[in-house]
């Protein structure tokens, strides 16, 4: 048999399982209008203060092999939480975007946050730095034989990684 619902829509939830028995009129799903979708990061606490910096989001949704940018889903970012609950460390960033195939409401996601653009500098791993005394070098491979040990000045540093790194 087929089922049809009386709107069109997405399917928010399931409200019954295979086999299951119904009377005519029960409600077996959930279904919504809203063509959008909402995409939620916790962030630990220890990083409030670069949460500013955050832009935009690349993320892959659990069972999809598909990248995702909101800024492709006309991503809105909206104001993050301004309290921790007491069970969690976690801020809530979120974006509101264009609901799309292959995502599904309430799926997990790996989500990479995106910050803005430094132009003129690269971010490297602390453990790729030598520090001679507080003096900080890389090696750079100038040819296929030749490694250079250049000077470097770490120009901010966010955990285990420079940022902006002047060489």
């Amino acid at each position: 048999n087929t089922i049809k619902s009386p709107i069109n829509g997405y399917v928010l939830e399931t409200l019954v399982s295979n086999g299951d028995f119904v009377n005519a009129g029960d409600p077996i799903a959930k279904v919504v209008r809203n063509n959008k979708m909402m995409l939620v990061a916790d962030v630990p606490l220890r990083y409030q203060n670069k949460l500013s910096m955050v832009k935009s989001a690349t993320f892959i949704a659990e069972g999809c092999e598909e990248v995702f940018h909101t800024d492709s889903l006309d991503g809105k970012k909206l104001p993050c939480s301004t309290g921790v609950s007491t069970s969690n460390a976690f801020i809530t960033l979120r974006w509101e975007m264009n609901r799309t195939a292959g995502l599904w409401s309430g799926s997990f996601a790996k989500i990479y946050l995106h910050t803005e653009t430094v132009s003129d500098a690269i971010s490297i791993p602390v453990t790729a730095l030598t520090d001679e005394g507080g003096t900080y070098y890389v090696y750079v491979n100038s040819t296929t034989i030749t490694i250079i040990k250049q000077e470097s000045r770490p120009a901010q540093r966010m955990d285990n990684v420079f940022k902006s790194l002047k060489v």
